[in-house]
This record gives C-alpha cells, structure tokens and sequence, in this order.
C-alpha cells in the first residue's frame, strides 16, 4: 500500500458559450464544491459489496474508532507523525515514514488548510475491514470525505487505511 492518501479527482467538463473561461471554471468549481456530501462520490466503496452497521454494533466500533480518528487528525494538524502514525498497522507504518508525512501534509494542508471538525456519515464493514466515512471540515474546505479503514488483528484494532477526499486536492 504505497499510496497512502488517495486523492480522488473530480473534473469538471464544461463547455464555453460565449463567457469568460476563467468564469466557467469558477463557476463549475463553485458547483463541484456544493454537492451534496451524500450523493458524492466515496471513491470505489459503490462498486464493493458492503454492510452497513448500525445500532449498538455502530456504538461499538465508534468507541475505538473515533479516538483513533481524533488522534490521527490531531498528528495531521500538528505535524506530528508519532501521533498520527501511533495506531497504524505495521504495513500502513512502513509505507508511511516521517518524511512521506510531512510531504503529504503539505501539499493537503496547502489546499485544505488546518482540519477542523468532522461528522459522522456512515459505518461500513467488507470481511475484516470496518470503513467509517466522516464528513470532515478543514479550513478551506467544509466537504471534505474522510474514509478511515480499521483492521482487528488479534484483538487489537488497528487503522489500515485513510483518505481525504474532496475536488480542492485535485487543484
């Protein structure tokens, strides 16, 4: 798993009619960016057959999920890969060394700015995998898709995956 943040990007195809082209694209973006988080895209999870998870099983996950969420998010913020990478399979540890992170902190902070908040969209589980999608709030992006795997690997929980996704990182 080399690529860690999988930047899904959206295009929009416009065609001109007789204004500016720099408007169109504005105009086209300004409408990408409002799109319901709902109906948007969540990368290749349409394409999966998974479960969703709700109740007093969604309760459970969240319990461990959204603690090991706040603890990557806050790393992100403050730069700090030990925190951010503390509740990573070693597999997820390895393709994601200090330097990698800070890099790619970069380049999302750049266009996203600092993460904000965040709220929770849906809970999801394919085999071993429980995916839990938030809908996140950074300081220029108030859609951002936040796609956290988790993995249980011998009792223990682990985060095997993550993603933003919006059409801003795509710029």
């Amino acid at each position: 798993m080399k690529n860690i943040l999988l930047v899904l990007i959206c295009l929009a195809v416009v065609s001109c009619t007789g204004k500016k082209k720099d408007d169109v694209k504005d105009k086209a973006k300004e409408q990408a960016n409002k799109a319901d988080v709902n109906k948007a895209d969540w990368g290749k999870l349409k394409q999966s057959k998974l479960k969703e998870i709700t109740g007093a099983e969604r309760d459970k996950i969240l319990k461990y999920a959204d603690p090991m969420t706040d603890g990557i998010l806050k790393g992100f913020n403050e730069g700090n890969h030990k925190l951010y990478s503390k509740d990573f399979t070693e597999q997820l540890k390895n393709a994601m060394p200090e330097k990698v992170f800070m890099q790619t902190r970069l380049q999302i902070t750049s266009k996203l700015g600092m993460y904000k908040s965040r709220s929770l969209y849906k809970v999801l589980k394919k085999g071993q995998y429980i995916y839990v999608l938030y809908k996140g709030v950074f300081e220029k992006d108030n859609e951002v898709k936040t796609k956290m795997i988790f993995q249980d690997i011998a009792g223990t929980h682990y985060v095997a995956g993550l993603w933003f996704i919006t059409p801003k990182l795509a710029k």
